[in-house]
């Protein structure tokens, strides 16, 4: 094409030129124009014609460059290298050069996901645990090794076909498809379990269904995930009745220390009202020691004095002025022994009341001054020789029909545990008992104004064997059997607020109405 571009230009040109015609008188100077004419017209031509070639020969090879491009890709043969030739022509070499970098990154990004489906479908066909795709329609796309196993079917068999024939029996189908089409509307992943029973033993199985999306957010299959967990249920099941065979000894175990701990308690309590009882006995000896010795020496007084003028009067030398004297001293002594009887009387009364109310308590109407009265004396040994004073305040008529020895019990423990961590032994120490009949209910306010209690123990004060005071011997139950009577026998309650150095107050409600009295 390019030579005849040239044959025309070159027609035009001689036709454009007057010295060369056609028309020429001179023939032989035609004939030699004409012959250099003819000359020129092939050369030119054969030149043109290498030309077009040369150009063809470049094109075409291109083209056949990157026919073989295309087929390699066509063929997937993307592990031979191409390199690629120069050329002249610099638009066909870039786009050469531009084709060849595609087919290299494109040939790498092939060898590499080539790479990585090998080792994931190597992980996937020989996991344990069952691998599928199913289609959203419910066509089995594919499965692995393992669900092959448990199927016992080999995979042409069930791709293609509907996952129904998974199943032997139609309800767990639709146990299995309710969650298959929820994971297909909701777009997320389901996660559900089914068991099944395959030669007399029970299967557990995990199921993941989860969704695969395309860029338009829709539904192209469903990845399941199938874990067997049948053993970690049968182990777990076994954990659990091992768990309850321990918990059946435990329980038993602790039953049996609760036990043991309860008739402990008990004997501590007993042995705590013994050692109360036994203080009150040495108390009350000791009190009961001064009137009786008092009365023994006035009657021994009184006896000499008798004897005397007896022996007067069987001499006659008892005079009229004697005679009075004896009287009068009679009298006087008469007086002191009698009241120093009364006093061990009643101390012995006291002691007899308080000793069988708490060793045999039972149901009764008392009076509930003369009651704590009588517990004020009998301990009266415990501060006499102290600066301590007890004051109490309670209306002489108020009677109820409780335990008098559990209430003698409660306010003898709070007089001792004032006395015995409240004051020290040259304290001015006043204790305040405030007892108050109000809406059928019975108010008790105990308060001293000792030492106190400090506020992190306060919670600690009714726990049994709990003391601040262990050097003395202190056990540690008075207030914990308080708490019990109170809480227990009395169906009340009791707390306890302290100010160091200011006030302690016990504060003690039960109802007049004992509902734990058995009338």
């Amino acid at each position: 094409m390019i030579s005849i571009s040239i044959l025309f230009s070159f027609i035009y040109f001689i036709n454009s030129n007057n010295n060369l015609t056609f028309y020429n008188k001179d023939f032989e100077i035609y004939q030699k124009n004409l012959v250099h004419f003819f000359i020129l017209i092939v050369s030119i031509l054969i030149i043109g014609f290498i030309g077009e070639l040369f150009i063809a020969y470049n094109i075409t090879t291109y083209v056949s460059n990157g026919n073989r491009i295309i087929n390699k890709l066509n063929n997937s043969n993307h592990d031979n290298k191409y390199t690629p030739k120069g050329s002249i022509i610099l638009e066909l070499n870039t786009l050469e050069l531009s084709v060849f970098k595609l087919y290299e990154n494109f040939r790498k990004s092939y060898k590499s996901l080539k790479t990585d489906e090998i080792k994931y479908r190597t992980l996937v066909e020989n996991i344990d645990n069952m691998i599928y795709s199913i289609s959203p329609e419910g066509i089995v796309l594919s499965i692995n090794k393992s669900f092959e196993r448990v199927l016992k079917r080999n995979r042409n068999e069930v791709i293609g076909k509907h996952y129904k024939i998974f199943f032997n029996k139609i309800e767990s189908f639709y146990f299995n498809d309710k969650y298959f089409k929820e994971a297909i509307v909701s777009k997320e992943k389901v996660v559900f379990n089914y068991s099944y029973i395959e030669e007399d033993i029970t299967k557990y199985v995990l199921v993941s269904f989860i969704p695969l999306l395309n860029d338009k957010n829709e539904v192209i299959m469903i990845i399941g995930y199938d874990l067997d967990i049948s053993e970690l249920i049968y182990t777990q099941e076994k954990i659990d009745k091992i768990h309850e065979n321990e918990k059946i000894k435990l329980e038993k175990i602790l039953q049996k220390q609760k036990i043991e701990l309860e008739k402990t308690m008990e004997e501590l309590l007993e042995k705590e009202k013994l050692a109360s009882l036994g203080s009150l006995v040495s108390g009350v000896a000791h009190e009961i020691n001064t009137p009786i010795g008092t009365s023994l020496t006035t009657s021994t007084y009184m006896e000499d004095l008798i004897n005397k003028n007896k022996t007067l009067i069987l001499n006659g030398k008892l005079s009229k002025e004697k005679f009075i004297t004896f009287i009068d001293n009679l009298e006087e002594s008469s007086i002191i022994l009698t009241s120093n009887l009364i006093k061990a009387a009643k101390l012995v009364t006291s002691f007899k009341k308080i000793s069988v109310n708490q060793n045999h308590d039972e149901m009764q109407l008392f009076n509930l001054n003369e009651i704590t009265n009588e517990v004020i004396l009998s301990l009266k040994h415990e501060y006499k020789n102290t600066k301590t004073k007890i004051l109490l305040n309670c209306d002489d008529s108020i009677a109820i029909m409780n335990f008098p020895g559990s209430f003698s019990q409660i306010i003898t423990n709070l007089i001792m545990n004032t006395l015995k961590h409240g004051f020290t032994k040259n304290y001015d120490g006043i204790i305040n008992i405030d007892i108050i009949k109000k809406d059928n209910k019975i108010n008790i306010i105990y308060s001293d104004n000792g030492r106190g209690i400090e506020e992190h123990i306060l919670p600690k004060i009714f726990n049994p064997f709990f003391t601040t005071n262990r050097n003395t011997n202190s056990s540690g139950l008075g207030l914990n059997i308080i708490y019990n009577i109170v809480t227990g026998q009395l169906n009340g309650n009791i707390k306890c607020t302290s100010i160091p150095f200011e006030k302690t107050s016990f504060i003690i409600e039960f109802p007049l109405n004992n509902s734990n009295i058995d009338l």
